[in-house]
Protein backbone atom coordinates (compact mmCIF):
# COMPACT_ATOMS: atom_id res chain seq x y z
CA UNK A 1 0.00 0.00 0.00
CA UNK A 2 2.80 2.36 0.87
CA UNK A 3 4.51 1.83 -2.46
CA UNK A 4 1.34 2.61 -4.38
CA UNK A 5 0.70 5.65 -2.23
CA UNK A 6 4.20 6.94 -2.86
CA UNK A 7 3.82 6.69 -6.61
CA UNK A 8 0.32 8.15 -6.83
CA UNK A 9 1.25 11.84 -6.40
CA UNK A 10 3.82 11.57 -9.18
CA UNK A 11 1.32 10.02 -11.59
CA UNK A 12 -1.28 12.57 -10.54
CA UNK A 13 1.09 15.41 -11.35
CA UNK A 14 1.57 13.99 -14.86
CA UNK A 15 -2.19 13.94 -15.46
CA UNK A 16 -2.54 17.42 -13.98
CA UNK A 17 0.11 18.68 -16.40
CA UNK A 18 -1.70 17.12 -19.34
CA UNK A 19 -5.02 18.59 -18.25
CA UNK A 20 -3.38 21.99 -17.89
CA UNK A 21 -2.04 21.82 -21.41
CA UNK A 22 -5.43 20.77 -22.76
CA UNK A 23 -7.03 23.78 -21.08
CA UNK A 24 -4.35 26.06 -22.53
CA UNK A 25 -5.17 24.70 -25.97
CA UNK A 26 -8.88 25.33 -25.51
CA UNK A 27 -8.29 28.87 -24.27
CA UNK A 28 -5.96 29.55 -27.21
CA UNK A 29 -8.54 28.24 -29.68
CA UNK A 30 -11.35 30.35 -28.23
CA UNK A 31 -9.24 33.51 -28.25
CA UNK A 32 -8.08 32.91 -31.81
CA UNK A 33 -11.65 32.39 -33.05
CA UNK A 34 -12.75 35.56 -31.25
CA UNK A 35 -9.91 37.62 -32.76
CA UNK A 36 -10.45 36.13 -36.23
CA UNK A 37 -14.13 37.07 -36.14
CA UNK A 38 -13.23 40.77 -35.91
CA UNK A 39 -10.27 40.57 -38.26
CA UNK A 40 -12.03 42.60 -40.95
CA UNK A 41 -12.11 45.54 -38.54
CA UNK A 42 -8.68 45.13 -36.98
CA UNK A 43 -6.61 44.32 -40.10
CA UNK A 44 -4.55 47.08 -41.70
CA UNK A 45 -3.83 46.97 -45.45
CA UNK A 46 -0.72 48.64 -46.84
CA UNK A 47 -0.30 47.77 -50.50
CA UNK A 48 0.20 44.01 -50.80
CA UNK A 49 0.76 43.67 -47.05
CA UNK A 50 -2.04 42.85 -44.60
CA UNK A 51 -1.20 43.32 -40.92
CA UNK A 52 -3.56 41.22 -38.81
CA UNK A 53 -3.74 40.48 -35.08
CA UNK A 54 -3.86 36.68 -35.47
CA UNK A 55 -0.08 36.16 -35.97
CA UNK A 56 0.53 38.37 -32.94
CA UNK A 57 -1.90 36.30 -30.88
CA UNK A 58 -0.17 33.06 -31.89
CA UNK A 59 3.24 34.52 -31.03
CA UNK A 60 1.93 35.65 -27.63
CA UNK A 61 0.54 32.14 -27.12
CA UNK A 62 4.04 30.77 -27.63
CA UNK A 63 5.45 33.49 -25.40
CA UNK A 64 3.17 32.77 -22.46
CA UNK A 65 1.37 29.45 -22.91
CA UNK A 66 3.87 27.24 -24.70
CA UNK A 67 3.19 24.58 -27.37
CA UNK A 68 -0.28 23.66 -26.09
CA UNK A 69 -1.55 27.22 -26.46
CA UNK A 70 0.08 27.52 -29.90
CA UNK A 71 -1.50 24.31 -31.17
CA UNK A 72 -4.90 25.31 -29.76
CA UNK A 73 -4.72 28.77 -31.32
CA UNK A 74 -3.74 27.34 -34.70
CA UNK A 75 -6.51 24.74 -34.66
CA UNK A 76 -8.99 27.43 -33.64
CA UNK A 77 -7.96 29.60 -36.58
CA UNK A 78 -8.11 26.66 -39.02
CA UNK A 79 -11.57 25.68 -37.76
CA UNK A 80 -12.77 29.27 -38.15
CA UNK A 81 -11.51 29.45 -41.73
CA UNK A 82 -13.11 26.10 -42.59
CA UNK A 83 -16.46 27.20 -41.15
CA UNK A 84 -16.30 30.47 -43.13
CA UNK A 85 -15.69 28.48 -46.31
CA UNK A 86 -12.03 29.36 -46.88
CA UNK A 87 -9.78 26.53 -45.64
CA UNK A 88 -6.33 27.92 -44.95
CA UNK A 89 -4.21 24.84 -44.36
CA UNK A 90 -0.80 26.23 -45.27
CA UNK A 91 -1.50 29.53 -43.57
CA UNK A 92 -2.37 27.59 -40.42
CA UNK A 93 0.83 25.56 -40.75
CA UNK A 94 2.76 28.83 -40.98
CA UNK A 95 1.08 30.15 -37.83
CA UNK A 96 1.93 26.91 -36.03
CA UNK A 97 5.59 27.30 -37.01
CA UNK A 98 5.53 30.95 -35.93
CA UNK A 99 4.21 30.14 -32.45
CA UNK A 100 6.42 27.11 -31.81
CA UNK A 101 9.61 28.82 -32.97
CA UNK A 102 8.80 31.89 -30.88
CA UNK A 103 8.38 29.60 -27.88
CA UNK A 104 11.62 27.74 -28.54
CA UNK A 105 13.78 30.70 -29.49
CA UNK A 106 12.76 33.35 -26.97
CA UNK A 107 13.24 30.98 -24.10
CA UNK A 108 16.75 29.92 -25.11
CA UNK A 109 18.98 32.35 -26.88
CA UNK A 110 19.06 35.01 -24.18
CA UNK A 111 21.54 35.68 -21.42
CA UNK A 112 22.27 32.58 -19.38
CA UNK A 113 22.83 34.56 -16.21
CA UNK A 114 19.13 35.50 -15.96
CA UNK A 115 17.96 31.87 -16.25
CA UNK A 116 14.45 33.06 -17.19
CA UNK A 117 13.22 35.33 -20.01
CA UNK A 118 11.26 37.57 -17.63
CA UNK A 119 14.19 38.08 -15.26
CA UNK A 120 16.16 39.96 -17.89
CA UNK A 121 16.01 43.79 -17.97
CA UNK A 122 13.18 45.24 -20.12
CA UNK A 123 15.49 46.28 -22.95
CA UNK A 124 17.06 42.84 -23.02
CA UNK A 125 13.60 41.26 -23.09
CA UNK A 126 12.60 43.48 -26.00
CA UNK A 127 15.78 42.67 -27.93
CA UNK A 128 15.50 38.93 -27.31
CA UNK A 129 11.83 38.86 -28.27
CA UNK A 130 12.38 40.91 -31.45
CA UNK A 131 15.15 38.57 -32.63
CA UNK A 132 13.13 35.47 -31.74
CA UNK A 133 10.06 36.78 -33.55
CA UNK A 134 12.14 37.78 -36.57
CA UNK A 135 13.59 34.28 -36.94
CA UNK A 136 10.23 32.65 -36.21
CA UNK A 137 8.49 34.84 -38.81
CA UNK A 138 11.06 33.86 -41.41
CA UNK A 139 10.45 30.20 -40.56
CA UNK A 140 6.68 30.61 -40.83
CA UNK A 141 7.07 32.44 -44.13
CA UNK A 142 9.29 29.87 -45.84
CA UNK A 143 7.18 26.91 -44.69
CA UNK A 144 3.82 28.40 -45.67
CA UNK A 145 5.15 29.83 -48.97
CA UNK A 146 6.75 26.49 -49.78
CA UNK A 147 3.34 24.88 -49.28
CA UNK A 148 1.67 27.49 -51.48
CA UNK A 149 4.22 26.83 -54.23
CA UNK A 150 3.78 23.06 -54.03
CA UNK A 151 -0.02 23.41 -54.09
CA UNK A 152 0.15 25.78 -57.06
CA UNK A 153 -1.59 28.58 -55.16
CA UNK A 154 1.10 31.27 -54.91
CA UNK A 155 4.76 31.52 -55.94
CA UNK A 156 7.37 31.16 -53.23
CA UNK A 157 8.70 34.61 -54.07
CA UNK A 158 7.57 37.27 -53.25
CA UNK A 159 5.03 35.50 -51.00
CA UNK A 160 7.70 34.54 -48.45
CA UNK A 161 8.90 38.13 -48.21
CA UNK A 162 5.39 39.50 -47.67
CA UNK A 163 4.44 36.85 -45.10
CA UNK A 164 7.65 37.30 -43.11
CA UNK A 165 7.10 41.06 -42.97
CA UNK A 166 3.44 40.75 -41.96
CA UNK A 167 4.07 38.15 -39.27
CA UNK A 168 7.09 39.93 -37.80
CA UNK A 169 5.29 43.28 -37.56
CA UNK A 170 2.16 41.76 -36.03
CA UNK A 171 4.07 39.59 -33.56
CA UNK A 172 6.38 42.41 -32.46
CA UNK A 173 3.47 44.78 -31.88
CA UNK A 174 1.22 42.37 -30.00
CA UNK A 175 4.01 40.57 -28.17
CA UNK A 176 5.56 43.90 -27.27
CA UNK A 177 2.25 45.05 -25.80
CA UNK A 178 2.20 41.99 -23.57
CA UNK A 179 5.79 42.48 -22.42
CA UNK A 180 5.30 46.19 -21.76
CA UNK A 181 1.69 46.51 -20.65
CA UNK A 182 1.15 43.53 -18.35
CA UNK A 183 3.98 44.35 -15.89
CA UNK A 184 2.45 47.82 -15.50
CA UNK A 185 -0.76 46.31 -14.12
CA UNK A 186 0.77 43.55 -12.00
CA UNK A 187 4.01 43.36 -10.05
CA UNK A 188 7.07 41.87 -11.70
CA UNK A 189 7.05 38.94 -9.26
CA UNK A 190 3.37 38.30 -9.90
CA UNK A 191 3.92 38.41 -13.67
CA UNK A 192 6.73 35.87 -13.44
CA UNK A 193 4.62 33.64 -11.23
CA UNK A 194 1.72 33.82 -13.70
CA UNK A 195 3.94 32.79 -16.61
CA UNK A 196 5.71 30.07 -14.62
CA UNK A 197 2.34 28.64 -13.53
CA UNK A 198 1.10 28.03 -17.06
CA UNK A 199 4.30 27.58 -19.02
CA UNK A 200 5.98 24.16 -19.34
CA UNK A 201 9.11 23.71 -17.26
CA UNK A 202 12.20 24.66 -19.23
CA UNK A 203 15.66 23.36 -18.76
CA UNK A 204 18.16 25.31 -20.69
CA UNK A 205 19.31 28.69 -21.80
CA UNK A 206 22.76 27.34 -22.46
CA UNK A 207 25.65 27.91 -24.79
CA UNK A 208 24.62 24.88 -26.88
CA UNK A 209 21.13 26.35 -27.17
CA UNK A 210 22.64 29.50 -28.64
CA UNK A 211 24.43 27.37 -31.21
CA UNK A 212 21.09 25.81 -32.13
CA UNK A 213 19.62 29.29 -32.62
CA UNK A 214 22.41 30.20 -35.04
CA UNK A 215 21.95 26.92 -36.93
CA UNK A 216 18.18 27.47 -37.09
CA UNK A 217 18.54 31.02 -38.41
CA UNK A 218 21.10 29.87 -41.00
CA UNK A 219 18.88 27.03 -42.26
CA UNK A 220 15.82 29.26 -42.54
CA UNK A 221 17.75 32.02 -44.28
CA UNK A 222 19.24 29.51 -46.72
CA UNK A 223 15.75 28.15 -47.40
CA UNK A 224 14.48 31.67 -48.08
CA UNK A 225 17.36 32.48 -50.46
CA UNK A 226 17.26 29.19 -52.37
CA UNK A 227 13.48 29.11 -52.58
CA UNK A 228 13.33 32.72 -53.76
CA UNK A 229 16.10 32.17 -56.33
CA UNK A 230 14.35 29.11 -57.77
CA UNK A 231 10.96 30.80 -57.82
CA UNK A 232 12.28 34.05 -59.29
CA UNK A 233 14.33 32.32 -61.97
CA UNK A 234 11.41 30.21 -63.20
CA UNK A 235 9.09 33.23 -63.18
CA UNK A 236 11.53 35.20 -65.35
CA UNK A 237 12.16 32.35 -67.82
CA UNK A 238 8.46 31.56 -68.15
CA UNK A 239 7.80 35.15 -69.23
CA UNK A 240 9.69 34.45 -72.46
CA UNK A 241 7.69 32.49 -75.09
CA UNK A 242 9.39 29.16 -75.90
CA UNK A 243 9.75 29.99 -79.62
CA UNK A 244 11.85 33.05 -78.74
CA UNK A 245 14.23 30.82 -76.80
CA UNK A 246 14.52 28.41 -79.72
CA UNK A 247 14.95 31.27 -82.18
CA UNK A 248 17.95 32.59 -80.22
CA UNK A 249 19.51 29.20 -79.69
CA UNK A 250 18.65 29.12 -76.01
CA UNK A 251 16.96 25.71 -76.10
CA UNK A 252 18.63 24.57 -72.83
CA UNK A 253 16.53 27.17 -70.98
CA UNK A 254 13.38 25.29 -71.98
CA UNK A 255 14.01 22.91 -69.07
CA UNK A 256 13.05 25.81 -66.79
CA UNK A 257 9.61 26.27 -68.35
CA UNK A 258 6.35 24.80 -67.13
CA UNK A 259 6.65 21.89 -69.55
CA UNK A 260 10.22 21.18 -68.45
CA UNK A 261 11.37 18.30 -66.23
CA UNK A 262 11.25 20.43 -63.07
CA UNK A 263 7.52 21.08 -63.42
CA UNK A 264 5.54 24.25 -62.88
CA UNK A 265 7.65 26.90 -61.19
CA UNK A 266 10.40 24.41 -60.43
CA UNK A 267 8.15 22.58 -57.97
CA UNK A 268 10.41 19.51 -57.95
CA UNK A 269 13.40 21.64 -56.99
CA UNK A 270 11.32 23.37 -54.30
CA UNK A 271 10.32 20.00 -52.85
CA UNK A 272 13.95 18.83 -52.83
CA UNK A 273 15.25 22.02 -51.20
CA UNK A 274 12.42 22.22 -48.64
CA UNK A 275 12.55 18.60 -47.50
CA UNK A 276 16.35 18.65 -47.27
CA UNK A 277 16.54 21.82 -45.16
CA UNK A 278 13.57 20.81 -42.99
CA UNK A 279 15.27 17.48 -42.29
CA UNK A 280 18.50 19.27 -41.37
CA UNK A 281 16.58 21.50 -38.93
CA UNK A 282 14.85 18.52 -37.30
CA UNK A 283 18.17 16.72 -36.93
CA UNK A 284 19.79 19.80 -35.40
CA UNK A 285 16.90 20.15 -32.95
CA UNK A 286 17.20 16.51 -31.94
CA UNK A 287 20.97 16.94 -31.63
CA UNK A 288 20.54 19.66 -29.00
CA UNK A 289 17.41 18.14 -27.44
CA UNK A 290 15.28 21.19 -28.09
CA UNK A 291 12.10 19.69 -29.50
CA UNK A 292 9.39 20.14 -26.81
CA UNK A 293 7.73 16.77 -27.23
CA UNK A 294 11.05 14.98 -26.93
CA UNK A 295 11.45 16.57 -23.49
CA UNK A 296 7.91 15.55 -22.56
CA UNK A 297 8.72 11.95 -23.40
CA UNK A 298 11.92 12.15 -21.36
CA UNK A 299 9.95 13.49 -18.41
CA UNK A 300 7.38 10.69 -18.71
CA UNK A 301 10.19 8.13 -18.84
CA UNK A 302 11.70 9.66 -15.71
CA UNK A 303 8.34 9.34 -13.95
CA UNK A 304 8.02 5.68 -14.97
CA UNK A 305 11.59 4.97 -13.88
CA UNK A 306 10.94 6.63 -10.52
CA UNK A 307 7.83 4.54 -9.99
CA UNK A 308 9.64 1.30 -10.85
CA UNK A 309 12.38 2.14 -8.38
CA UNK A 310 9.81 2.74 -5.64
CA UNK A 311 7.95 -0.48 -6.46
CA UNK A 312 11.18 -2.44 -6.29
Amino acid sequence: MTEVGDSTPTQRSVWASRLERALLGVVGAVLCVAVSSVQAVTAVNIGPLVFRPVPGLVAVAGLVGGPAAVVGSTLGYLAYRIVTGVPAVWESVGLLVLGLLTYLLWNRFGSVRHQHPLRAPPLVQAREFAVAVGIASLGAAVVSSWGYEIAGTLPFFPTALFVATEYAASAVVWGGLVLVAVPRFVSEERWRAMVDAIRPTEDGRTGESRTWVVVTAAILFAWFLLGSAISGWFQVVELVPPFHLRLRGLDPLLVFTEAGPFGRGGVILQIAVGTTLATLWILSSLRWGLLPYGRDQDRDRDVDRHQRQQNN
